[in-house]
């Protein structure tokens, strides 16, 4: 129980993060000068793409957890 409030945690804080790096308009090849997440410290600004990783992670996890389940 824990881990999944974990998990839903991190997937919130990846969105968020996802949000801040303007991550949307730069995949629909928006051209972009400068995001919020780009006035964080570096260690913010890394901890930024962290978030983003992880929600991608996450996204990755439960596509292949639905993806057993229809197979079986």
């Amino acid at each position: 129980m824990l881990l999944l409030g974990l998990g839903g945690l991190f997937g919130a804080a990846g969105i968020y993060a996802a949000h801040q790096d303007r991550l949307v308009e730069h995949l629909q090849g928006a051209h972009l000068f400068m995001t919020p997440a780009l006035s964080y410290s570096g260690a913010g600004y890394a901890l930024t793409q962290v978030g983003i990783l992880i929600v991608f992670a996450e996204i990755g996890w439960l596509l292949s957890l639905w993806k057993g389940v229809r197979l079986k």
